[in-house]
């Protein structure tokens, strides 16, 4: 089996796994994996580039209200999931 071979049959199973609400013990068992190798097949996965085409970018429209705190005070802060925060002062 090549290796693209066995990345895409390994990227349906990851989907199939998400989909499919298991654990992934029980989802390893019930396809003849062995839980180490489905972990690092999510995390493997979960490392590629998303396809430009499956996730277009976007930006979404923000309103600021101007009443409220003086100016200096006022910011947007941006939190991602892994606690990065980005600070703009409006």
């Amino acid at each position: 089996m090549s290796r693209s071979t066995q990345s895409e049959q390994m990227k349906e199973l990851v989907g199939s796994f998400h989909r499919s609400g298991q654990s992934r013990k029980e989802f390893a068992m019930a396809h003849d994996l062995t839980e180490g190798k489905l972990h690092y097949w999510i995390k493997k996965l979960s490392q590629e580039p998303v396809d430009r085409e499956e996730a277009p970018a976007s930006f979404i429209p923000l309103k600021v209200p101007t009443a409220g705190a003086p100016s200096e005070q006022r910011a947007i802060v941006v939190r991602t999931p892994d606690g990065v925060e980005v600070h703009i002062p409006i």
